[in-house]
């Protein structure tokens, strides 16, 4: 009995052995080489991590739709382009293809500063952006539509993900907004050294709910939070977001069940000057033409006063983007959306289920369609595509519906997840020029 008990506890105690050393060497070639552990024989190179910081401002997308024809070279970006990215198409569920609903708009311009803004962030929006080639930190603006959770959950680990940023973070919503937010990071300890601006969109007779005062009154302000002032409506019902150099930003409320917020992008004209008129007028090089530029009256040397108006060849209407995602009816963001370069609608299901779709607060394909007629956009893509939606049969179904509202073939698109739409310039307006607002979009 006692030999059994010896040969038992050198047996286990040279299996320990055995068996620590193997561990350890794994571990030690695992740790050099960065591969998983495995048999040293045959083990795979070791793989290339990639750094964030080095991350491209664009990758190559799963896709992309040129609508009216502003090229890329070389996989970049164009000198001046605005892009609209689609991180998540789909509805309140996931799908193998479709995620939560969250999209971009991106502009890159020679001579204003640079800008992207999101527009919804659902679950997994982060993880999308990395699989996009954009980093967290490069967003200038988060514009919320409402308070549902497949359009806010992914946005605190977005503003973590944003600590990097060197400037402020602005962050746009309804009310409630500021304090989902604020309640995330201030839970989870978490320290985001970057200013986080929040901007509550208000609804005069619904502003400061039971709700909403009780976390204001018990909920002091995260460290690096700036609790900016509050917007409200002008008479007509539209609130006045963003007002800065480049672009203006406009909302107004949508039919949902919950406050929700159309958003419409608009740039600013630009004005194209004539370098027959700079030398017929005597006008120099350099400052000088740079102040006609920004606008300004110049005194030459000859004490003749030059005018913009007197150097302008034509004026470049800015291009406009209009979001109305989770809606059975936006007839009040129509003014503002007339003329738009890209309509994005809800579209989360066929015309069969019309009467499902209005009573949740949704709208049909062709409910998408005609209010793109409506406003008169040049461009319609439709998001928010309910998981049912998945065979090709369907989706050609959805877009024959839109199409059927819409009136224009070529036009419209079921957007899909890091799917891009390349939005072309305008054409110039002369002083007798009409705006015509074409746009030489591909077959799609």
């Amino acid at each position: 009995m006692f030999s059994c008990r010896w040969w038992l506890e050198v047996y286990a105690s040279t299996w320990r052995s055995t068996t620590s050393r193997g561990i350890l060497e794994r571990v030690k070639r695992y740790n050099s080489s960065g591969t998983s552990i495995g048999p040293k024989r045959n083990s795979p190179k070791p793989t290339q991590r990639t750094n964030r910081k080095a991350l491209p401002l664009d990758s190559d997308w799963k896709g992309k739709v040129i609508a009216g024809g502003a090229k890329l070279a070389d996989g970049g970006v164009p000198t001046e382009t605005l892009s609209v990215h689609f991180y998540g198409t789909s509805s309140s569920g996931y799908s193998t293809k479709r995620w939560f609903t969250s999209i971009g708009l991106k502009l890159c311009f020679h001579n204003t500063p640079s800008y992207l803004l999101l527009f919804d962030a659902g679950e997994g929006t982060c993880r999308r952006l990395f699989d996009c080639g954009t980093a967290p930190c490069n967003i200038d603006y988060i514009f919320i539509t409402h308070m549902h959770p497949d359009h806010i959950l992914g946005l605190p680990s977005l503003v973590i993900s944003a600590a990097e940023r060197k400037k402020p973070l602005h962050i746009y919503g309804p009310e409630g907004i500021r304090f989902y937010l604020r309640s995330s990071l201030v839970s989870s300890r978490v320290r985001v050294p970057v200013p986080i601006h929040t901007h509550e969109l208000v609804i005069p007779e619904q502003q400061q709910s039971r709700r909403n005062a009780h976390f204001r009154h018990h909920l002091p302000p995260y460290r690096t939070e700036v609790e900016d002032s509050d917007i409200y409506p002008d008479e007509n019902g539209v609130y006045r977001v963003v007002d800065t150099k480049g672009f203006t930003l406009t909302a107004s409320r949508l039919v949902h069940p919950v406050p929700c917020f159309g958003y419409v992008f608009e740039e600013s004209s630009k004005r194209h000057f004539s370098e027959e008129k700079f030398q017929e007028l005597g006008v120099p090089r350099g400052s000088v033409r740079k102040r006609l530029a920004s606008g300004h009256s110049v005194t030459l040397s000859d004490n003749r006063v030059v005018t913009p108006d007197q150097v302008v060849s034509g004026i470049r209407p800015g291009r406009k983007v209009s979001i109305a995602v989770d809606t059975s009816d936006a007839s009040s963001l129509a003014s503002l959306a007339q003329q738009s370069s890209l309509l994005i609608h809800d579209a989360t299901n066929l015309e069969e289920c019309v009467e499902e779709s209005i009573q949740s607060g949704h709208s049909t394909a062709k409910m998408a369609g005609v209010f793109a007629r409506q406003v008169n956009a040049e461009f319609l893509a439709l998001t928010h595509i309910s998981p049912r939606i998945w065979s090709s049969e369907a989706e050609q179904q959805m877009i024959r519906e839109a199409i059927a509202g819409f009136g224009k073939r070529g036009r419209c698109i079921i957007a899909e997840d890091l799917c891009r739409i390349d939005l072309e310039e305008r054409e110039m307006m002369g002083n007798n020029v009409v705006d015509t607002h074409k746009m030489s979009t591909e077959s799609l």
